[in-house]
């Protein structure tokens, strides 16, 4: 690990640009932690990587201009840090007062451990710890099982009690269009929920990223919570090595429904949409038998605990008595359906350079129909 304080702090802040950046919403929220007088809590800073966490951090030791008394500890992915380090590390400089640990989901058998920043450094010494990482479903379960003892009720308790969340992977269109100066609702549709014009939806980039921060997400947490012993119902994927193939599948399904939500919207009477939401459906059995193979030995709770998790990361929630997906992150929905599209050929009888055309339209509608989503939810 790396640390930082002082001169050291204020040159390592350089490679965050932050001069005439705007914060996140929740940037207040943060100061508001860092301000409070005992504290009492520690910070959990998380959500999705790109969404403006370590900027946010970045921005905080800017505002409170206490170089000296402020420590910046980076956890590397590639050494075996533990909280043990750490806690070693700051019992040898007690004067700390504010104390950001960057990366801290890379800390070995941190969701057992972690309990000892609020018990020993927040509860005993007073310090403002805002522990900060892109393992969203990790941080959501900090605190969930570890009891601490609370001196005024005399009785043990989960220190989930004694945290502030802060999650930062819903971006609302309003401050997304703050942030990135653009008031362009496709821009957002491509590029919204991330703070990096690098993962435009429809790309390897993106696709990637799906594996990488949501599926491999997912997987780690399982596997450090409690050390791989409370896998539940999704023991089976993960035994059958298919895991991430199985949220995939499921995040898939969650765009489908979507799509055939918006063409019931539309009831359009044209004979091209009629025979493309036959194609829809068609193609949706299609997709169920194909992954009912790979997926033969997943249950239904297996299916529900994905969808649970999807919620907990707040990725996408599912609303009413007929489970409407609503995706929190608006171009994950269009990743999948522009690879939807890239999918679908022309059904026989259709001319080749019309049915391009109608594809184009259903394209165009669909942005015009996402933004009212995004307004609700803004």
């Amino acid at each position: 690990m790396q640390t930082y304080s002082g001169e050291a702090l204020e040159h390592m802040l350089e490679r965050f640009q932050t001069q005439g950046l705007g914060a996140r919403f929740a940037f207040d929220t943060l100061m508001e932690y860092l301000h409070q007088e005992p504290a009492s809590e520690v910070c959990l800073l998380y959500g999705l990587a790109h969404t403006g966490k370590k900027t946010m951090m970045a921005q905080a030791v800017r505002e409170l201009q206490d170089y000296e008394n402020t420590c910046w500890i980076q956890c590397g992915p590639y050494e075996q840090d533990d909280v043990g380090d750490i806690r070693y590390f700051l019992y040898q400089h007690p004067s700390y007062r504010y104390i950001f640990i960057e990366d801290a989901s890379n800390l070995e058998y941190v969701l057992d451990t972690a309990v000892i920043f609020y018990d020993q450094f927040v509860k005993e010494d007073g310090c403002h710890i805002v522990l900060c990482g892109d393992n969203s479903l990790l941080f959501h379960r900090m605190g969930w099982s570890d009891p601490v003892w609370d001196d005024k009720a005399g009785v043990w308790e989960d220190w989930t009690n004694h945290v502030k969340r802060v999650q930062t992977t819903y971006v609302p269109f309003f401050e997304y269009s703050r942030l990135m100066g653009t008031d362009d609702k496709k821009h957002y549709i491509e590029y919204g929920g991330f703070l990096d014009d690098r993962l435009q939806a429809g790309s390897d980039t993106y696709e990637d990223f799906i594996e990488q921060e949501i599926g491999r997400n997912i997987e780690r947490t399982y596997e450090t919570q409690r050390n791989g012993r409370n896998w539940g119902p999704l023991l089976v994927p993960y035994a059958d090595e298919c895991l991430y193939e199985y949220i995939h599948y499921i995040i898939e399904c969650a765009v489908r429904t979507y799509l055939r939500r918006l063409f019931l919207v539309w009831q359009v009477s044209d004979p091209l949409w009629q025979r493309f939401h036959v194609y829809l459906v068609e193609f949706e059995e299609a997709l169920h038998r194909l992954h009912g193979q790979r997926f033969e030995r997943c249950s239904q709770a297996t299916a529900k605990e994905v969808r649970y998790v999807l919620q907990e990361m707040d990725i996408i929630r599912w609303q009413g008595t007929n489970d409407s997906p609503v995706f929190r992150v608006p171009s994950l929905c269009y990743h999948f359906i522009r690879r939807f599209f890239r999918e679908v050929e022309a059904p026989q009888g259709a001319d080749e350079g019309e049915w391009r055309r109608f594809m184009a339209t259903v394209d165009e509608m669909v942005c015009k129909e996402m933004p009212r989503d995004i307004e609700l939810q803004s």
